[in-house]
């Protein structure tokens, strides 16, 4: 008790406004709260009535509602430009008539792969088609012919720089 004194007089000291007010409590229990409190807990918690089943084809009118609003025909309309505009671009293919070689012919640029072979990357070579002089369609009886006849044509440091 002597505490709760000291404690009011203190607080009297430093808040005199605040030692002033009426210490009750505000908060009230309604009245039969206890008594109605199960009933209504356990008409929150029972389950809730299901609803009667629609048939096949009201589900299917109503997915097909859901499908015909506006987001979805956006993303449908947006994913059938995008493919139409990646599979319609105009791509530029280059033949060989594209090239202008100074009037050079296939046997002028031949030789000059032969004299710089050093200087060209082996991808490079293999996908010009090098080889495409050689005919492959022989009458050669077996494979080994056919690599012999492509190690004949290679000249001799080409074919020791192999090993």
């Amino acid at each position: 008790m002597k505490n709760k004194n000291k404690i009011q007089e203190e607080l009297k000291e430093i808040a005199p406004n605040l030692s002033m007010l009426e210490r009750n409590n505000p908060f009230k229990v309604p009245s039969n709260y206890f008594q109605n409190m199960q009933a209504e807990v356990m008409e929150s918690i029972q389950e809730p009535v299901r609803q009667k089943q629609t048939s096949w084809f009201d589900q299917l009118i109503n997915k097909t509602a859901a499908l015909l609003s506006p987001k979805p025909i956006l993303a449908m309309a947006t994913v059938a430009i995008g493919l139409f505009v990646f599979f319609n671009l105009e791509t530029t293919k280059l033949s060989d008539s594209d090239f202008d070689f100074g009037g050079l012919t296939p046997e002028d640029l031949t030789a000059y792969v032969e004299a710089n072979i050093d200087d060209f990357e082996s991808l490079d070579l293999i996908t010009t088609n090098i080889f495409e002089s050689i005919d492959i369609t022989k009458n050669s009886t077996s494979s080994d012919d056919y690599i012999d006849e492509l190690i004949d044509g290679l000249p001799e440091e080409d074919f020791m720089d192999l090993f």
